[in-house]
């Protein structure tokens, strides 16, 4: 499963963590290094995460040309690139938080209106962003 550390693929970690049936679950992060020190940072905060979880996580670094004509498509094909290959490596199925694939269960989540409530997962989380989010104001 691709891993930015964004809010988004932080969530569907945590949503694929309590799917049922079970599956296995590898993370990937990719770390282009375009923007030095915060790049690191991601990676560290994804390896974090997944040991705190007790998830397998592959880091890989895919450098850029940092010409801003066609960047964000470069380093899409390069994250799409390594997923396969990672999950070609272990025998996985591939992952991703782009939003042709977060769509359903996204809006399940985050927009169930009073007659379609919340997954256990999605409240328990947002329960404590809101609880750290008053700790910090």
């Amino acid at each position: 499963m691709a891993l930015s550390g964004g809010a988004d693929s932080v969530l569907l970690l945590h949503l694929a963590r309590q799917a049922e049936p079970a599956h296995p679950l590898l993370a990937v992060h990719v770390d282009h290094g375009l923007r030095g020190e915060e790049s690191r940072g991601d990676a560290a905060f994804c390896a974090r995460l997944c040991r705190e979880q007790g998830l397998p996580l592959v880091v890989r670094q895919i450098p850029l040309d940092p010409r801003p004509q066609g960047l964000e498509a470069r380093a899409r094909e390069a994250r799409y690139r390594v997923l396969v290959e990672e999950a070609q490596r272990t025998g996985t199925r591939t992952g991703s938080s782009r939003p042709t694939m977060r769509t359903t269960p996204w809006r399940r989540c985050c927009c169930a209106g009073p007659e379609e409530p919340a997954s256990g997962a999605w409240r328990a989380w947002r329960d404590a962003v809101a609880r750290a989010s008053l700790r910090e104001s």
